[in-house]
């Protein structure tokens, strides 16, 4: 039974922790409304900067991997006769956007492009 979809999202992204650091996430999640204990905040704080580890090192792979699809993807659009692309390459959402969407299967409007 899923408590909280956030709770399974964490669950299934962050492979980086162990099933202890899930297990104590999960029990305080239920058990706990405010941490009161310093021994359970210094566990759940160096819990959180796992993920944030983990977070930083997706983030550095999909901006590097959306440099490279941003390039193709603005030459696609002065094509087409957008200039507005140009701008493109500097909105670092975008780039990460796409990075990030390309990390797990090639994206859609790459197909066709030259390498």
């Amino acid at each position: 039974m899923i408590l909280n979809p956030d709770l399974e999202y964490i669950r299934n992204r962050f492979r980086v922790l162990s099933n202890i650091d899930r297990a104590t996430i999960d029990l305080t999640i239920r058990c706990v409304d405010r941490i009161r204990s310093a021994t359970l905040a210094r566990v759940i704080v160096g819990i959180v900067e796992k993920i944030e580890d983990a977070m930083k090192g997706f983030l550095v792979r999909a901006e590097a991997n959306g440099r490279l699809l941003v390039e193709r993807v603005v030459e696609l659009a002065l094509s087409w006769g957008n200039t507005e692309g140009l701008k493109w390459k500097c909105d670092i959402c975008f780039v990460r956007y796409l990075g990030a969407m390309n990390l797990g299967e090639k994206a859609f409007f790459m197909v066709g492009l030259k390498s």
